[in-house]
């Protein structure tokens, strides 16, 4: 009985060696993930200023990216499928390179304003909010396609100044991987330097303080205008002399 005993209680210990021993078996027999031979980064040598000067600071948000495009995966559509390119990837997600890139841009801009990402805790005139709406290789038409959403907000007031869909594409030359990521790359940084063009123009100076006092005297003059009416409706209206119906020779003999 004392045998038996001992050897139940180790039964426990056993199975979980054997388990283990399993579950490693099963793990070494995965395929290991392939290794990007490439890390594709943006082109921003030299990345063209705003055609306007930039007059205000702006803090440019991370954009907002979901599906195929939110990480480091480039990816190719077919005819409603979406695919990655083979042994390349981003050097970072597209929305960080994207949001560097127009930085950049807006740095490189004439004007005395500054463009900030929003990670440095700024705060500025405008903000620019982003949505990466499509950045893939389009295999059908072979170009490389990138479409981005600009809202623009005032720091202020919060009040949407504008809103806008920008689209870029680059025809491309041969189907190499490389040479596919690097076209969409350089399509990434044409959106980047248009997308300074619309802030530049967009970004106005403004007095928010002198704007609500403005606003404040326009309401009071449009209430007095509009007291003005009320009572020039209610007040009383003074009689006439009504016009005598009697002949001129009498009206002069009761004069006199």
């Amino acid at each position: 009985m004392t045998k038996t005993h001992k050897f139940t209680k180790r039964l426990p210990l056993l199975s979980l060696v054997l388990a283990g021993s399993l579950v490693s078996g099963c793990i070494s027999v995965l395929p290991e993930p392939n290794q990007p031979q490439a890390l594709v980064r943006l082109p921003v040598e030299n990345i063209r200023g705003a055609s306007t000067p930039l007059l205000t600071n702006v803090v440019v948000h991370t954009p907002d990216a979901m599906g195929a495009i939110a990480g480091v995966e480039i990816a190719a559509s077919e005819n409603q499928r979406i695919r990655y390119i083979n042994n390349v990837v981003w050097a970072d997600t597209p929305a960080n390179l994207f949001q560097a890139a127009v930085v950049d841009a807006l740095t490189a801009s004439s004007g005395d304003g500054q463009a900030v990402p929003v990670q440095v805790g700024a705060r500025g005139d405008y903000d620019l909010r982003l949505s990466l709406l499509d950045l893939t290789v389009d295999s059908i038409r072979n170009e490389a396609v990138c479409e981005i959403r600009l809202v623009m907000t005032r720091a202020g007031d919060k009040a949407i100044i504008t809103s806008h869909i920008l689209r870029t594409t680059q025809a491309i030359d041969r189907n190499g991987s490389m040479e596919r990521a690097e076209t969409l790359a350089h399509a990434i940084r044409s959106a980047a330097e248009l997308t300074a063009d619309f802030v530049a123009e967009n970004a106005i100076p403004y007095d928010l303080e002198a704007e609500r006092e403005a606003h404040r005297i326009k309401r009071r003059l449009q209430r007095e205008r509009a007291q003005k009416e009320v009572d020039k409706d209610t007040s009383p209206v003074m009689p006439r002399d009504k016009p005598s119906d009697l002949p001129p020779e009498f009206k002069m003999e009761t004069d006199v």
